[in-house]
């Protein structure tokens, strides 16, 4: 009856926000294996609950307590917040405290290393999966145009985009290799916490497995691009994408489990030879006895087929239990800096009604939408670019091509729908080979627009300036994201969780102009007069298209 109780109250409680995270996590799609690691890591939890014997030492009070006020202080946070994200932490720490609460009942050792494994379902703050899409995207491509290059396969790389032949392979997110990154680091902490690993075998198994899915992603793409040119076959459709993916896939769980023997053998404890077993551990010196103690600490699960631990010195499991309360608490303190980060799920997948985008096409590409002439420049052509769902870039970009008496080429573009309030084109260009030399934040008094300007460079003296802002469907301009913690703190909390709450879809236009033999002087000043002038006349008729 408790239990049914419980479990009507923590649905009621939980139930908006958690739904709204897992259609979040769903759309991305390098943490589609979620439901996997949930079942495994209750399926662990059930396993250590049924083989740890009554006479562990059970959590205290205190944790139980902490778990629970922690995670339902949390709760009302995220409420405020309106964060699915920092409800499903809050949930995770409820649920570790109602854990302790049984496991002290019962008088059972907590089974933390199960129990924290759910937490690989929970996205990093402040984007970093984000950046590391973007770095792996470059990274991927360069190895791989190393190694196209070894083997003597004429190609092209044009930042992420890979040219073989007559053909344009774009490295996206799943030949980047961050699918199989994360799965196989969600991968090596199942395997560490089923075999009973020490906390640093598995951070090294961890590492191991980046290493591992990088470089045969780095393959995979090589591959792709070379049998591309040598025998004319594509195996950028499927079936043989999905099967070429499945392969490398096994072939790094392979090699993560010989990883996982190496690191058994070289974390191995150091034994004193020739004395009795109780004798050695007395004799051990000052650097053996902290080796070991390092290997040791902490078994994140118990298994009952490798028998109790030996004589070496580790630290208990009423240890490790405050070692994990601990960091639990630690993470409740640092919870509100997600209002300084960012929110992981406010990113353009959190789950919107779809959006129609004929009236939006319709009325972008009308004549009239921007004249002939425009800040001294001549209109010379329109065009609609449509790209996948995810792309960084948007998934639909209408260019207008304004030219200088001069010469000097600006691209002026509307860039939608986004589900984020402010999608930061820095990382974009990064991820297709820019670098950012400078990044500034301005305002325009007239039109009240929020703007953000990059400076970029390329190898072979290729030079750009963009500058960009955002508005949403209510009409109203969204502010740039601060590139600073200290700049961030300095903001209103209030105004920060304003556009995380509002449910609409997102514009951006953006001013672009590039050149290999040196910007105009008033380059940034013609930009952003573009953008005064585009960016309204973009609002005003998006507006009448909705």
């Amino acid at each position: 009856m408790l239990a049914a109780l419980l479990t009507i109250v923590l649905g009621l409680a939980y139930g908006p926000l958690l739904l709204e995270f897992a259609g979040n996590l769903w759309a991305r799609p390098y943490y589609q294996h979620f439901p996997f690691v949930l079942v495994a890591a209750g399926l662990l939890i059930g396993r250590a609950l049924r083989t740890t014997p009554t006479s562990s030492s059970p959590p205290s009070r205190l944790w139980v307590w902490l778990g629970v006020a922690a995670g339902w202080g949390l709760l009302v946070y995220s409420y405020y917040l309106h964060s699915p994200w920092l409800a499903a932490v809050s949930f995770l720490l409820t649920a570790g405290g109602l854990l302790a609460a049984y496991c002290r009942a019962s008088g059972r050792g907590m089974p933390i290393g199960a129990w924290l494994l759910l937490f690989l379902v929970i996205p990093p703050p402040a984007n970093l999966d984000r950046n590391l899409l973007t770095y792996l995207q470059r990274l991927s491509s360069t190895q791989a145009s190393h190694a196209l290059d070894l083997l003597g396969v004429n190609h092209l790389m044009q930042g992420n985009a890979l040219l073989v032949a007559d053909k344009q392979l774009f490295v996206d997110e799943a030949c980047s290799g961050i699918v199989s990154v994360v799965s196989i680091v969600t991968c090596a902490a199942l395997y560490g916490v089923l075999r009973s690993r020490s906390l640093l075998h598995v951070l090294l198994l961890a590492m191991g497995g980046v290493l591992w899915a990088t470089l045969l992603n780095v393959i995979r793409i090589t591959l792709i691009a070379s049998v591309e040119v040598w025998f004319g076959w594509d195996w950028t459709v499927d079936p043989s994408h999905t099967l070429l993916g499945l392969a490398v896939f096994t072939v790094a769980l392979l090699l993560l489990v010989a990883t996982d023997w190496l690191l058994r053998f070289l974390l191995g404890d150091i034994e004193w030879e020739g004395a009795p077993e109780s004798e050695a551990v007395e004799g051990l010196g000052l650097v053996p006895l902290g080796w070991n103690a390092l290997v040791a600490w902490p078994h994140l699960a118990r298994d009952p087929d490798e028998g109790s631990p030996g004589p070496t010195p580790a630290v208990g499991y009423a240890g490790l239990q405050r070692r994990a309360f601990t960091a639990a608490g630690l993470l409740l303190a640092v919870a509100p800096l997600q209002l300084l980060l960012g929110a992981p799920d406010s990113g353009n997948d959190r789950v919107l009604p779809p959006f129609d985008l004929e009236p939006a096409l319709a009325a972008l590409v009308a004549d009239g939408v921007l004249p002939p002439q425009l800040s001294g420049l001549e209109l010379q052509s329109v065009e609609h670019i449509s790209r996948p769902r995810l792309d960084l870039f948007g998934q639909n970009s209408v260019v207008f091509l304004y030219r200088s008496d001069k010469g000097d080429r600006y691209l002026v573009s509307c860039d939608f729908p986004y589900n984020e309030a402010w999608h930061e084109l820095a990382i974009c260009y990064q991820g297709i080979g820019w670098e950012l030399d400078r990044r500034t934040t301005g305002d325009d008094e007239q039109t009240g627009l929020h703007y953000a300007s990059l400076e970029l460079t390329q190898p072979g003296n290729e030079a750009a300036y963009a500058v960009f802002t955002a508005w949403g469907e209510d009409g109203e301009w969204v502010e740039p994201r601060r590139r600073g913690l200290t700049s961030r703190l300095w903001r209103d909390p209030d105004a920060q969780t304003e556009s995380s709450k509002k449910q609409q879809h997102y514009f951006q236009a953006q001013v672009l102009c590039q050149s290999s033999t040196g910007l105009p002087k008033d380059a940034a000043e013609t930009a952003r007069q573009l953008l005064v002038e585009a960016a309204p006349r973009f609002m005003a008729v998006l507006g009448h298209s909705r």
